[in-house]
């Protein structure tokens, strides 16, 4: 292994969402195998700078919204800037707009790096949510990435396929394959194991939980549904929601509704949702579309059983079709309520959970990386 590679990791900035976590363990991996890393940031907000060893440089691109459209020419010119000045082999990107504009930004400068696009979401489903300009113009940009990359890592088998059919791509190729994000970690049993205070967590009935944005592709109006069906045969039970977004008082308003209001707790943005999904019995996911589902590995990973939609896509393969978890179809309250019921009777053991989700490690991904990059620069 080629030891002097210098790769950059471009993000929007060093918040601690899915895919700039994905990507940031990457990067540790990287720095662990003696890599020259570097960090890209459209800019230096967020909670992962803690998380980066001291000895690893940070580049800004002074870039307050780097995923606006109007930002386009300011990315362009800051990777400009960053190439001229560090010649770094590889850059590793995971944003529409950055992907756009690094791959703007070799054409005009000498270094002739090489560029791998991390995509991290299921654009087919995606772009269904978009207005038909949005949609024209997202299709557009990433054509054009898709023709200019050198690599197209999808986070799923699914996430591959799609972008590979979309694009007129021969998949499994050199071109474009699928790598499943790092998730598992090894302080994870120890966050499990630590002690939830708050009082609404403290009831003695059967618990489910859902963690995840407040968004309309969490879905998370589906699994309110299912929830209020579920109670018609298992009357002992809360749901618990940790995230926030902008559908929460819509949601609120549904459970009023549907009268569980009272069944049902909002708990907001959790520092350690380990603990509060590991003294659960159900994780739930209700999402209308993924990319990956790194939330079903960190569920697994806590030895509390999954239910999910098989949606588009990674939740199945993340539980193999099924024999990790239970799965149902997407947006059918009925058929959420009684797959959640079924796995309540049938429960799959912890051991064989987190031993599945060991196999989504940081090694592991980030050995996967590793050896495109050193394909890309051999």
């Amino acid at each position: 292994m080629n030891t002097n590679l210098k790769v950059g990791f471009l993000i929007p900035d060093l918040s601690n969402g899915g895919a700039e976590k994905a990507m940031f363990n990457v990067a540790s991996y990287f720095y662990q195998q003696g890599i020259q890393l570097q960090i890209i940031a459209g800019n230096t907000s967020g909670a992962n700078l803690a998380r980066l060893p001291e000895n690893v440089p940070v580049f800004s691109l002074d870039n307050a919204a780097p995923l606006d459209s109007p930002s386009f020419f300011k990315n362009v010119k800051g990777i400009m800037k960053y190439a001229r000045a560090q010649k770094p082999d590889v850059l590793i990107c995971n944003s529409d707009y950055l992907n756009i504009a690094v791959v703007t930004a070799r054409f005009f400068v000498k270094t002739k790096f090489k560029i791998i696009i991390a995509q991290q979401y299921h654009v087919g489903e995606f772009i269904k949510t978009l207005p038909l300009k949005n949609r024209l113009f997202l299709k557009f940009i990433q054509y054009g990435i898709a023709r200019k990359a050198d690599v197209i890592v999808g986070s799923s088998k699914g996430v591959a396929e799609n972008y590979a059919a979309l694009y007129h791509i021969k998949y499994p190729s050199a071109k474009i394959q699928a790598v499943y994000n790092p998730i598992y970690e090894e302080a994870i049993p120890a966050l499990a194991a630590a002690v939830v205070t708050d009082t609404v967590f403290a009831t003695g009935c059967i618990k489910l939980i859902n963690v995840g944005r407040l968004l309309e592709q969490k879905d998370q109006v589906t699994l309110i549904k299912a929830f209020a069906l579920f109670l018609k045969k298992e009357r002992v039970a809360h749901l618990y929601i940790v995230g926030v977004g902008k559908e929460q008082a819509a949601l609120e308003q549904l459970a009023h509704s549907l009268q569980v209001n009272e069944k049902i707790s909002f708990l907001g943005y959790k520092e350690n949702p380990f603990a509060y999904v590991a003294k659960c019995d159900l994780f739930v996911l209700s999402s209308r579309y993924e990319g990956f589902g790194n939330v079903v590995v960190e569920a697994l990973a806590t030895g509390v059983n999954v239910v999910s939609t098989d949606c588009p896509s990674g939740p199945a393969e993340i539980l193999n079709n099924g024999e990790f978890g239970f799965l149902c179809p997407p947006c059918d309250p009925e058929a959420l309520s009684e797959t959640m019921i079924t796995a309540l009777r049938h429960k799959k053991p912890a051991a064989l959970l987190i031993n599945r989700a060991k196999g989504f490690s940081i090694e592991k991904t980030g050995q996967e990386y590793l050896d495109i990059v050193c394909e890309l620069c051999n």
